[in-house]
């Protein structure tokens, strides 16, 4: 299991509304990865960091690999900033984005399959993907069913604390590589 730092803002932006934050905190949070595959025999996915950024090696389709960032005490409704960039090989939805809550909800991001359709963004070029701005998805998840607002997941679970917000590539359409760079939540940017 790979450990990554994300800086001491989090902290201060999970504690304090980013409104009235003067400066950021000392303190670190350590984000974990993890890798496998969604099919027994197939080759998992890897991870690894170069000049921060992390780059997902997805050799099949039911490979996988995941990077988790576990903020403190912040719920769903003062997320005011979500983001990454994201560069793939490949498309057929090789990355997404995922809030999970304590209570198990799960809000998702898919830029493969933004409604309306458009060409997959962060496939051959460097993309940052806006989570808030963009069609999600929200518990119990349905993918390739239509998409909804930041606002109507706020009005559903605004009031639960977040557990992680995590990237995931692979167990898709697509394999090859995914690089991840500026995952951002608030304030708060996660160094690879």
């Amino acid at each position: 299991m790979k450990k990554f730092i994300i800086t001491g803002a989090l902290v201060a932006s999970m504690l304090v509304p980013a409104s009235v934050m003067a400066s950021p905190a000392k303190d670190t949070i350590v984000t974990t990865s993890s890798v496998g595959s969604c099919t027994e025999g197939v080759a998992s996915g890897s991870i690894s960091v170069n000049k921060g950024i992390a780059t997902f090696s997805v050799p099949d389709t039911q490979s996988w690999g995941v990077i988790k960032a576990f903020p403190v005490k912040l719920k769903v409704k003062d997320i005011k900033t979500l983001s990454f960039k994201s560069l793939s090989s490949a498309g057929g939805g090789m990355v997404y984005m995922n809030v999970i809550t304590e209570q198990g909800n799960k809000i998702k991001y898919t830029p493969y399959e933004q409604i309306p359709a458009v060409p997959e963004p962060g496939v051959g070029s460097w993309y940052t993907h806006n989570p808030m701005t963009s069609g999600i998805r929200f518990t119990p998840i349905q993918d390739g069913g239509p998409t909804s607002s930041w606002a109507d997941a706020v009005a559903k679970f605004g009031d639960e604390t977040v557990n992680r917000v995590s990237i995931t590539a692979g167990c898709s359409l697509g394999h090859g590589t995914v690089q991840i760079d500026r995952m951002q939540v608030n304030n708060s940017v996660i160094t690879f």
